[in-house]
């Protein structure tokens, strides 16, 4: 009898809205700094802009990150939308919370608007500086951009070896004896590495720990995070402008150029924060919480 009185459960599907997430953050400014890659290159900058502002009103902005790069759109209101700015991801070299200012969240760019790429001489680095609400969104947004930067190096990097495999392919038996060695090759190097799963710094990989019975959330919410950065076809990349899609285009020179240095430079040319444990990060109940809020704003359920 309770079975036939039990009510039949409706089955929900839950599905991403086209709307992609976004921070909404304060802007603190930004300066020029002579290192690119670490900590020195943000540290007395923060220190600075910290002085500067500590008694100056701070404007809002929204940052939408993906594998493209960052929008970055200024407030007040948002709506109708202010002033956008569109940052490749190639150009980007840099992310970090800060250590001493828990709330801040920055990042290095030698990207350059309008009348400032017409300078002649070498292209300055900045740092750009954002106040974030708390110490977990800080860290939140590091692990959001060291995420999507490594979807677009993984996916640029495959599409390269693609390329000269196809083009060997089609240079004949040479060519097939060359794919031949390449092989091999990765293969003698993937049984030499098969024990060191990070190389120099210390640089971890977040794809490393198998997840138990307490990460199933962490799980949940990196499968949702993995999709957010590589979501492309939405409204949110619609309300671009046909100025920064043309030169996302345009630039692919200039992304193969930027990308093939890190990987000539670097051990591991994927990762922008070697100091970051992306595991550690998104296993942190603070930072799942604000990757859960945007889940939520970020789904709808369908009957």
């Amino acid at each position: 009898m309770a079975k036939i009185l039990r009510k039949k459960k409706k089955s929900i599907k839950v599905e991403m809205n086209e709307e992609l997430p976004f921070f909404q953050v304060l802007y603190m400014g930004r300066m020029e700094t002579e290192a690119r890659l670490d900590r020195d290159c943000v540290r007395n900058i923060v220190q600075q802009l910290v002085d500067k502002t500590r008694n100056e009103p701070l404007k809002p902005v929204r940052i939408t990150i993906t594998t493209r790069g960052l929008w970055v759109q200024e407030g007040p209101q948002f709506n109708p939308p202010g002033r956008e700015t569109f940052i490749p991801i190639h150009n980007i070299s840099y992310g970090a919370a800060d250590q001493k200012y828990t709330k801040v969240f920055t990042f290095v760019t030698n990207f350059q608007e309008g009348g400032e790429a017409q300078k002649k001489g070498p292209t300055p680095f900045y740092s750009y500086v954002f106040r974030c609400e708390t110490q977990a969104m800080a860290r939140g947004m590091v692990v959001y951009l060291l995420r999507a930067f490594k979807a677009a190096y993984v996916t640029w990097h495959k599409d390269i070896k693609r390329i000269e495999f196809q083009k060997k392919l089609t240079d004949g038996p040479a060519g097939l004896r060359e794919v031949d060695r390449a092989c091999s090759d990765s293969n003698v190097r993937s049984e030499e590495g098969s024990d060191q799963h990070t190389v120099d710094s210390g640089c971890s990989t977040d794809d490393e720990v198998e997840p138990d019975g307490d990460t199933s959330k962490m799980v949940t919410l990196s499968n949702y995070l993995e999709r957010w950065v590589r979501q492309q076809g939405t409204k949110r990349m619609n309300k671009a402008t046909d100025t920064d899609e043309l030169n996302y285009i345009l630039n692919k020179e200039e992304r193969d150029a930027s990308f093939r240095t890190r990987a000539d430079k670097y051990s591991r040319p994927d990762l922008l924060n070697c100091d970051v444990d992306l595991q550690r990060e998104m296993s942190d109940p603070d930072v799942q919480n604000v990757f859960h809020r945007m889940m939520k704003m970020n789904i709808t359920g369908t009957k």
